[in-house]
């Protein structure tokens, strides 16, 4: 038989009926306690350090597991009753709702660190403090990692920031402020790229957006009746407010109204050859007067 699964004995996770469920919400705890942007209490009387668990998150975190919340308290509470965490809740005076927390035991940490040559659990209480990092000790450094939880969900997400270097962005920067001044012709006019203009531009350029979103939303920003000035404040946006990428977005998906068309009156196209073969036709027909 193996010796242990998931860093955790398994002669001794046999005795105690777990199963890698069991072992998976363990390690994860476990994790959580170990960072140091999680919300902790401590305990002066045990030393322990309880840890608040979103069940959400956890969940969210861990969909392999295939268990509702429902499901998710039973196996926590079987947990406490084998010792093996243990937790406090907290009145949250914010939501007039309540906190859980938990704390990875003395126990659990046993389970983890016991010794190949351990015959049963009660054996595993007595264990030299040398084979294993104590409760408040128990960080990533000092024991091997299994899994690399966090309760917040969006650090296992893939990185997708975009790389720019300071060439491209200089290109692209000046051509965005050219499609502003040149599209938005009814909001101010830019004269300066300013630091904070340059670092709204590399942000959303980082994020992915491309020079076709720009354009689009300058389309719809210069078609907006609201965003123009026609409101009952006569409030017009300007660069910096479409440079919010939550005024970005919007604005691109067509939440203030507006329309893709540029001051030629011509829908926008994000195809330029599609755009000049508009144009030809345009002037052939006599609707749109040569320049």
């Amino acid at each position: 038989m193996r010796y242990s699964i998931l860093g955790f004995n398994q002669k001794l996770v046999n005795e105690l009926s777990l199963d890698l469920t069991d072992l998976a919400i363990l390690q994860y705890i476990a994790d959580a306690s170990a960072s140091p942007k999680m919300q902790k209490l401590k305990e002066n009387e045990t030393d322990l350090v309880y840890v608040w668990i979103s069940h959400k998150h956890l969940l969210e975190d861990l969909p392999i597991l295939h268990i509702k919340d429902s499901m998710l308290n039973k196996r926590i509470k079987h947990l406490i009753d084998l010792e093996l965490l243990d937790s406090k809740v907290v009145a949250n005076n914010k939501s007039r709702g309540s906190k859980a927390y938990y704390a990875i035991t003395e126990k659990c940490v046993d389970l983890k660190y016991a010794r190949e040559d351990t015959n049963d659990m009660t054996n595993c209480n007595r264990l030299h403090e040398v084979n294993r990092p104590t409760v408040i000790d128990y960080t990533r450094s000092q024991r091997p990692t299994v899994m690399n939880y966090t309760s917040n969900s969006s650090t296992n997400k893939q990185d997708t920031t975009i790389t720019i270097n300071n060439k491209e962005f200089i290109e692209k920067g000046n051509e965005i402020i050219e499609l502003y001044n040149d599209i938005c012709v009814n909001l101010p006019k830019v004269t300066k790229f300013t630091d904070k203009r340059k670092k709204g531009i590399q942000a959303l350029l980082k994020k992915g957006y491309t020079i076709d979103d720009f354009r689009n939303v300058f389309l719809m920003a210069n078609g907006s009746d609201f965003l123009i000035g026609k409101n009952d404040r006569g409030w017009n946006a300007d660069l910096d407010f479409l440079l919010r990428e939550d005024k970005f977005v919007k604005t691109l998906e067509g939440g203030y109204g507006g329309h893709k068309k540029s001051r030629d009156g011509l829908r926008g196209t994000t195809d330029s050859h599609e755009r000049k073969a508009e144009i030809k036709r345009r002037i052939a027909n006599g609707t749109l007067e040569r320049i």
